[in-house]
């Protein structure tokens, strides 16, 4: 089964030929996934888009810019109520 002097990892076998291009699937496995989930990924506004979006809406010319100003509106309201609701409780325990 094996020759004196050799170690069974050092055999020429053809199971061994096949494991060697199990790294080799791996790396394309890696990449793929790589290539995958590397979009999505948020990424951020660099300066001159941040103002080129407070520019578009100051004029309204965003797309979507009546549902974007409904959104805007709700998370406002939403903030005003949060602080009214802090203030109560804060003097409710004072």
């Amino acid at each position: 089964m094996y020759s004196v002097g050799m170690a069974w990892w050092m055999q020429p076998n053809s199971q061994m030929e096949k494991m060697k291009m199990k790294p080799y699937y791996f790396f394309i496995l890696i990449i793929a996934a790589a290539i995958l989930v590397l979009p999505a990924c948020d990424q951020s506004q660099t300066g001159t888009d941040k103002v080129m979006n407070k520019v578009d809406d100051a004029l309204d010319r965003r797309p979507g810019e009546k549902v974007r100003d409904a959104a805007e509106d709700i998370g406002s309201e939403l903030e005003d109520a949060g602080g009214e609701i802090k203030e109560s409780v804060k003097d409710a325990t004072n």
